[in-house]
């Protein structure tokens, strides 16, 4: 697997991962409309910034998973893992990846969809191994979304993806 920034390129395979969701989503939402409202304009804010990683099989060169964050915010704001990917380590890489960039001397916060059926569930359990626990809900673009909070920590990090 290949873990690297995201690019323009890229937005299709996002948007394709995005959507692998939706039949979880439409259950948390009745206007999916609303869910992929300014989506587009999200992808290009986040790639721009180098805020999202894409991890890439490496033999088939499809999207495994992406995760976006806010530098600026400390806060990890979409996170999928592909149907056909292994959950686990794509779900880790990414994370490491993503915590590599943050500040972690700070409290980091994690967006996700409300976990009511088992992969969205998944998602928060592997953030929760993470140190992230449940804080409070909002109501963002039609659908209930945990905030996931990890208080901050004195750890040193490298910023690298590399960086052991």
């Amino acid at each position: 697997m290949l873990i690297r920034l995201a690019t323009l390129a890229d937005k299709p395979a996002w948007l394709a991962l995005s959507q692998e969701y939706d039949k979880y989503v439409r259950e948390l939402t009745e206007n999916m409309d609303l869910w992929y409202d300014g989506f587009d304009e999200y992808m290009d804010n986040k790639i721009k910034k180098n805020a999202a990683v894409i991890a890439v099989d490496r033999m088939s060169g499809c999207c495994n998973g992406l995760i976006a964050f806010s530098k600026a915010y400390n806060r990890i704001t979409f996170l999928g893992v592909s149907e056909s990917a292994d959950f686990t380590e794509t779900a880790d890489r990414l994370l490491t990846v993503a915590l590599r960039q943050l500040d972690t001397n700070k409290d980091v916060i994690a967006v996700l969809p409300e976990g009511i059926c088992p992969v969205l569930k998944k998602i928060i359990s592997v953030c929760e191994k993470y140190g992230f626990a449940i804080s409070n809900d909002e109501m963002i673009q039609g659908v209930n979304h945990h905030n996931l909070v990890r208080r901050a920590t004195n750890e040193k990090r490298g910023r690298s993806f590399h960086y052991v």
